[in-house]
């Protein structure tokens, strides 16, 4: 795809959006977004077709505009907002407002799968274990390093240099950060792929699909309940996916009378956090060096790639700093 020419000119507002003058950008793919990661011929990420509606007027900062590729704005008369809305039932709210990009999608279970297999290949050794949160996070590393060194024990008797916090929810109580909330998610997993990731915004809701590339399925969505610890899925909120996932993604439509095949019903806590997402390096105790990656709520894969990142740098710098510490005190 040819680089849009006028890029780097000057730019329009439109909507509020800032946009190049054609009202289109389009970027050359990355290497990472043309990558097909691949377990068993499975493509594990994919860049497709992504929509977002909304019923009201356009009060949302698009942010994400300048940074996604082919992005535009859509009125209710262009396709396929036109043919959502002549599809809802009467007296249903109709779409005023939207936005066409391209986007990624992520096929779950698979990259998770690649992402553990990936690690195990680079040396990396998965112990399970429960760790005693009620008396304090220095009590609960200790543990873990005593775990650690037994592991080891037969290859080498160092300690661990670093740990790394990565405990979502479980930071409230494990490091006493009272920041940390749940916000309860419900989705579906229907048999069937959507064409396009669609997400839309109403009164009181948001609705979305999300196709898993090359698994036969798409997950609808869903509920976002801030402070609700609750984890067992309503039938109420599935019914209520399902009947606004409807107009949307007709295509999944597949069951005998018309209607959704599901194959699962899940419910999650996304571990949020006030301030946004905890990711800073911090002595324990007086000793251990620990590096914090929780938080991230919904925006678990978004933040992904750019928090591991972070992290490494963190770890680096305190591993470096511990060392320094540790030569002086062997010159005292």
């Amino acid at each position: 795809m040819k680089r849009e020419k006028q890029e780097g000119k000057k730019v329009k507002e439109q909507g509020g959006v800032r946009l190049p003058l054609s009202g289109l950008k389009v970027s050359e793919r990355s290497a990472f977004v043309s990558l097909k990661f691949t377990r068993s011929n499975t493509a594990l990420l994919q860049q497709i077709d992504s929509y977002e509606f909304w019923d009201n007027s356009l009060d949302y900062d698009i942010w994400y505009a300048p940074h996604v590729e082919a992005f535009r704005q859509l009125s209710p008369s262009h396709l396929p907002i036109s043919k959502i809305n002549h599809r809802a039932s009467p007296g249903a709210p109709e779409i005023s407002h939207g936005a066409y990009y391209k986007a990624m999608s992520i096929n779950v279970p698979q990259y998770l799968l690649y992402l553990s297999e990936k690690a195990k290949s680079h040396g990396v050794e998965v112990l399970k274990a429960r760790l005693d949160t009620t008396k304090g996070f220095p009590n609960a590393l200790r543990e873990a390093e005593e775990l650690v060194t037994d592991l080891q024990s037969s290859k080498s008797s160092t300690k661990p240099s670093c740990f790394i916090n990565a405990t979502g929810l479980g930071a409230r109580a494990l490091c006493d950060d009272t920041a940390i909330y749940p916000v309860r998610g419900q989705t579906v997993l229907v048999k069937g792929e959507a064409h396009s990731t669609i997400t839309r915004a109403g009164e009181g809701y948001r609705a979305y699909c999300i196709p898993r590339p090359e698994s036969g399925t798409t997950i609808l969505g869903g509920t976002k309940e801030e402070g609700v610890w609750e984890s067992e899925p309503d039938d109420n909120a599935t019914e209520e996916i399902l009947r606004r996932n409807a107009w949307q993604v007709p295509e999944l439509l597949t069951g005998p009378g018309g209607e959704f095949e599901v194959l699962s019903v899940q419910c999650g806590l996304r571990p949020a956090r006030t301030g946004g997402p905890r990711v800073e390096g911090e002595v324990v105790g007086g000793m251990y060096n620990v590096v914090h990656a929780y938080g991230h709520a919904g925006a678990g894969y978004q933040n992904s790639i750019g928090s591991a990142r972070k992290v490494v740098g963190l770890v680096g710098e305190g591993v470096a700093a511990a060392a320094v510490v540790q030569g002086r005190q062997a010159k005292l």
